[in-house]
């Protein structure tokens, strides 16, 4: 399971991925010719994608021998219910928030490479390619995609034999003298399986009247770990903090209402019991790390907030007024 939320279930594997291409290939039509034609580079490319993805722009952009009507050909693979059936796979993820922002949205498909003829044809109907994701996380990542045009990044150098091993463990490469890790991009829920959702923290300021606001998101203790960097990079490239602040003030304006349903008493232990609770509904039901279980979860540790919380609920319980028509 991955994905910011830890809710994500794996894909196909690669190896399945290559035998429906090459079945596919078998076929009548022009897309199947243009695959092939190409099979052997769209194997190649299906091999090296875990390690390639995030210099995608050099690594694994479009071969100079593919014309553009081959490209156009390919692009349209992502149609072929044969290859992807992406219905079936919105299904089968079943999934509560986007493995991208951890928000509750309707979650569709996306292509961590963009699908289009100029760069990655070859790429449209690869299943590891294609994440569950909502339609805000799509709309401000547009086409962005690992590129050549790395400003800042992390170089991991051979220190010992055993750290050599883990850091090509953590990366599933196979390099024997350190690895450069382009942190400038946004995360791939798939394979970045180093992030974890249990090292994400929530804060956020406090108004004594109108509560929390402003979320703030970290990962671990705060230092600059490749994760870290990797993780502040995604978060600003997809504006998570300032879309998740709607989602708190839902939250935050609907809490008192369900306290009173479930009839919680005015004392900070019993309020802070009931947000615990909730906290474990929304891990859940949207995952370790959605916004909603994260909230609940800072929400529970701030004093500050329980007391605003107790005295809204000491309030006299609003009533609807009765207008009288004649």
């Amino acid at each position: 399971m991955t994905g910011i939320t830890g809710q994500l279930p794996c894909p196909p594997e690669n190896s399945d991925a290559i035998t429906r291409m090459i079945a596919y290939s078998k076929k009548a039509g022009e897309g199947s010719a243009a695959a092939r034609k190409h099979l052997e580079w769209i194997k190649k490319s299906y091999s090296r994608y875990d390690a390639d993805f995030q210099f995608a722009g050099t690594r694994l952009k479009r071969s100079a021998s593919v014309t553009d009507n081959d490209a156009a050909l390919l692009n349209g693979m992502y149609g072929r219910t044969s290859l992807v059936d992406a219905k079936s796979m919105r299904k089968g993820a079943k999934l509560k928030s986007c493995p991208y922002c951890g928000i509750t949205n309707g979650i569709t498909l996306d292509h961590y490479l963009p699908q289009n003829a100029a760069d990655f044809p070859h790429l449209s109907a690869y299943p590891m390619n294609l994440v569950p994701s909502c339609s805000d996380c799509q709309q401000e990542k547009g086409t962005l995609h690992p590129n050549k045009e790395i400003r800042h990044i992390l170089f991991i150098k051979r220190a010992t034999p055993d750290r050599a091993r883990a850091v090509r463990a953590s990366l599933g490469q196979g390099r024997a003298k350190g690895v450069v890790l382009n942190a400038q991009r946004v995360i791939h829920p798939y394979i970045d399986r180093g992030i974890h959702p249990s090292s994400i923290r929530m804060r956020f300021s406090i108004d004594p009247l109108a509560g929390p606001h402003s979320p703030r998101l970290s990962y671990g203790d705060r230092k600059l770990t490749r994760d870290a960097v990797l993780f502040l990079n995604h978060l600003r490239k997809l504006a998570i903090e300032s879309r998740a602040e709607g989602v708190i003030q839902t939250l935050w304006g609907n809490l008192p209402l369900i306290l009173r349903e479930l009839r919680t008493p005015p004392d900070s232990d019993s309020v802070s019991d009931e947000i615990r609770r909730l906290c474990v509904t929304y891990k859940h039901n949207c995952g370790e790390a959605s916004v909603p279980a994260l909230f609940f979860k800072a929400l529970s540790g701030c004093a500050e907030c329980i007391d605003i919380l107790c005295r809204k609920l000491r309030e006299p319980e609003p009533t609807l007024s009765r207008v009288r028509v004649r």
